[in-house]
């Protein structure tokens, strides 16, 4: 009797474990995104705190922000100064009130707000299987174009992670002249090449001034 029970146990131990295992096979976007609108010593004000949960593994992250030439110049668009852009920080969810997320620790890194703050929701597994290709939300001028992932065991790939096309939007080509508003560096001859988004804002043609 003692050994069926040991049995029954190893079998249920079996399935549970079977289950897990066969759980934490993802594809897709498995981020969460939203807008951060301000900043304090432990915590952000976002758009909208639906989809985020107390105790979620999150990423703070700010997308832009730099200050590049805007001189008439061929020298337009290299960058003066970085600023906090790029500067990201893991952290964890310690309450959830409205649209105020509070996280377990005050922040270590320095964010503005105008440089476009997001904040991610990142997925935490144990043994992962990526089954499928593994991608962002598209990049829309405010959230995405990041993907954020976390193992306590191992990832295992048989896919691959893609963000092709998901980040910034690339220039476009012109065969003509641009127009004042367009966002390049721009002579007074018919030649002018359109610069793709970058970690600066958008600035207007300085040809246009």
């Amino acid at each position: 009797m003692q050994l069926k029970c040991l049995k029954i146990i190893g079998l249920i131990g079996f399935l549970v474990t079977f289950g897990i295992a066969r759980a934490q096979q993802i594809s897709g976007v498995v981020n969460q995104y939203v807008a951060v609108t301000s900043l304090n010593t432990n915590s952000v004000n976002v758009t909208s705190s639906q989809g985020f949960s107390v105790g979620d593994r999150v990423l703070l992250i700010q997308m832009k922000g730099a200050t590049i030439s805007t001189a008439n110049l061929a020298s337009f668009g290299q960058i003066q100064n970085y600023g906090n852009t790029g500067n990201f920080e893991f952290t964890n969810i310690s309450t959830i009130n409205g649209s105020t997320i509070t996280f377990v620790q005050n922040l270590c890194k320095s964010f503005t707000v105008t440089g476009l703050v997001q904040l991610i929701r990142v997925p935490v597994y144990n043994q992962v299987t990526i089954v499928g290709t593994l991608t962002a939300l598209p990049w829309n001028g405010t959230i995405g174009g990041v993907v954020a992932i976390e193992a306590t065991g191992g990832i295992t790939f048989n896919a691959n992670i893609d963000v092709q096309g998901q980040g910034f939007a690339g220039g476009t080509w012109t065969n003509g002249f641009f127009a004042c508003g367009d966002v390049n560096y721009a002579t007074s001859s018919n030649s002018a090449g359109k610069k793709g988004e970058g970690i600066a804002h958008f600035q207007l043609s300085p040809f246009c001034n």
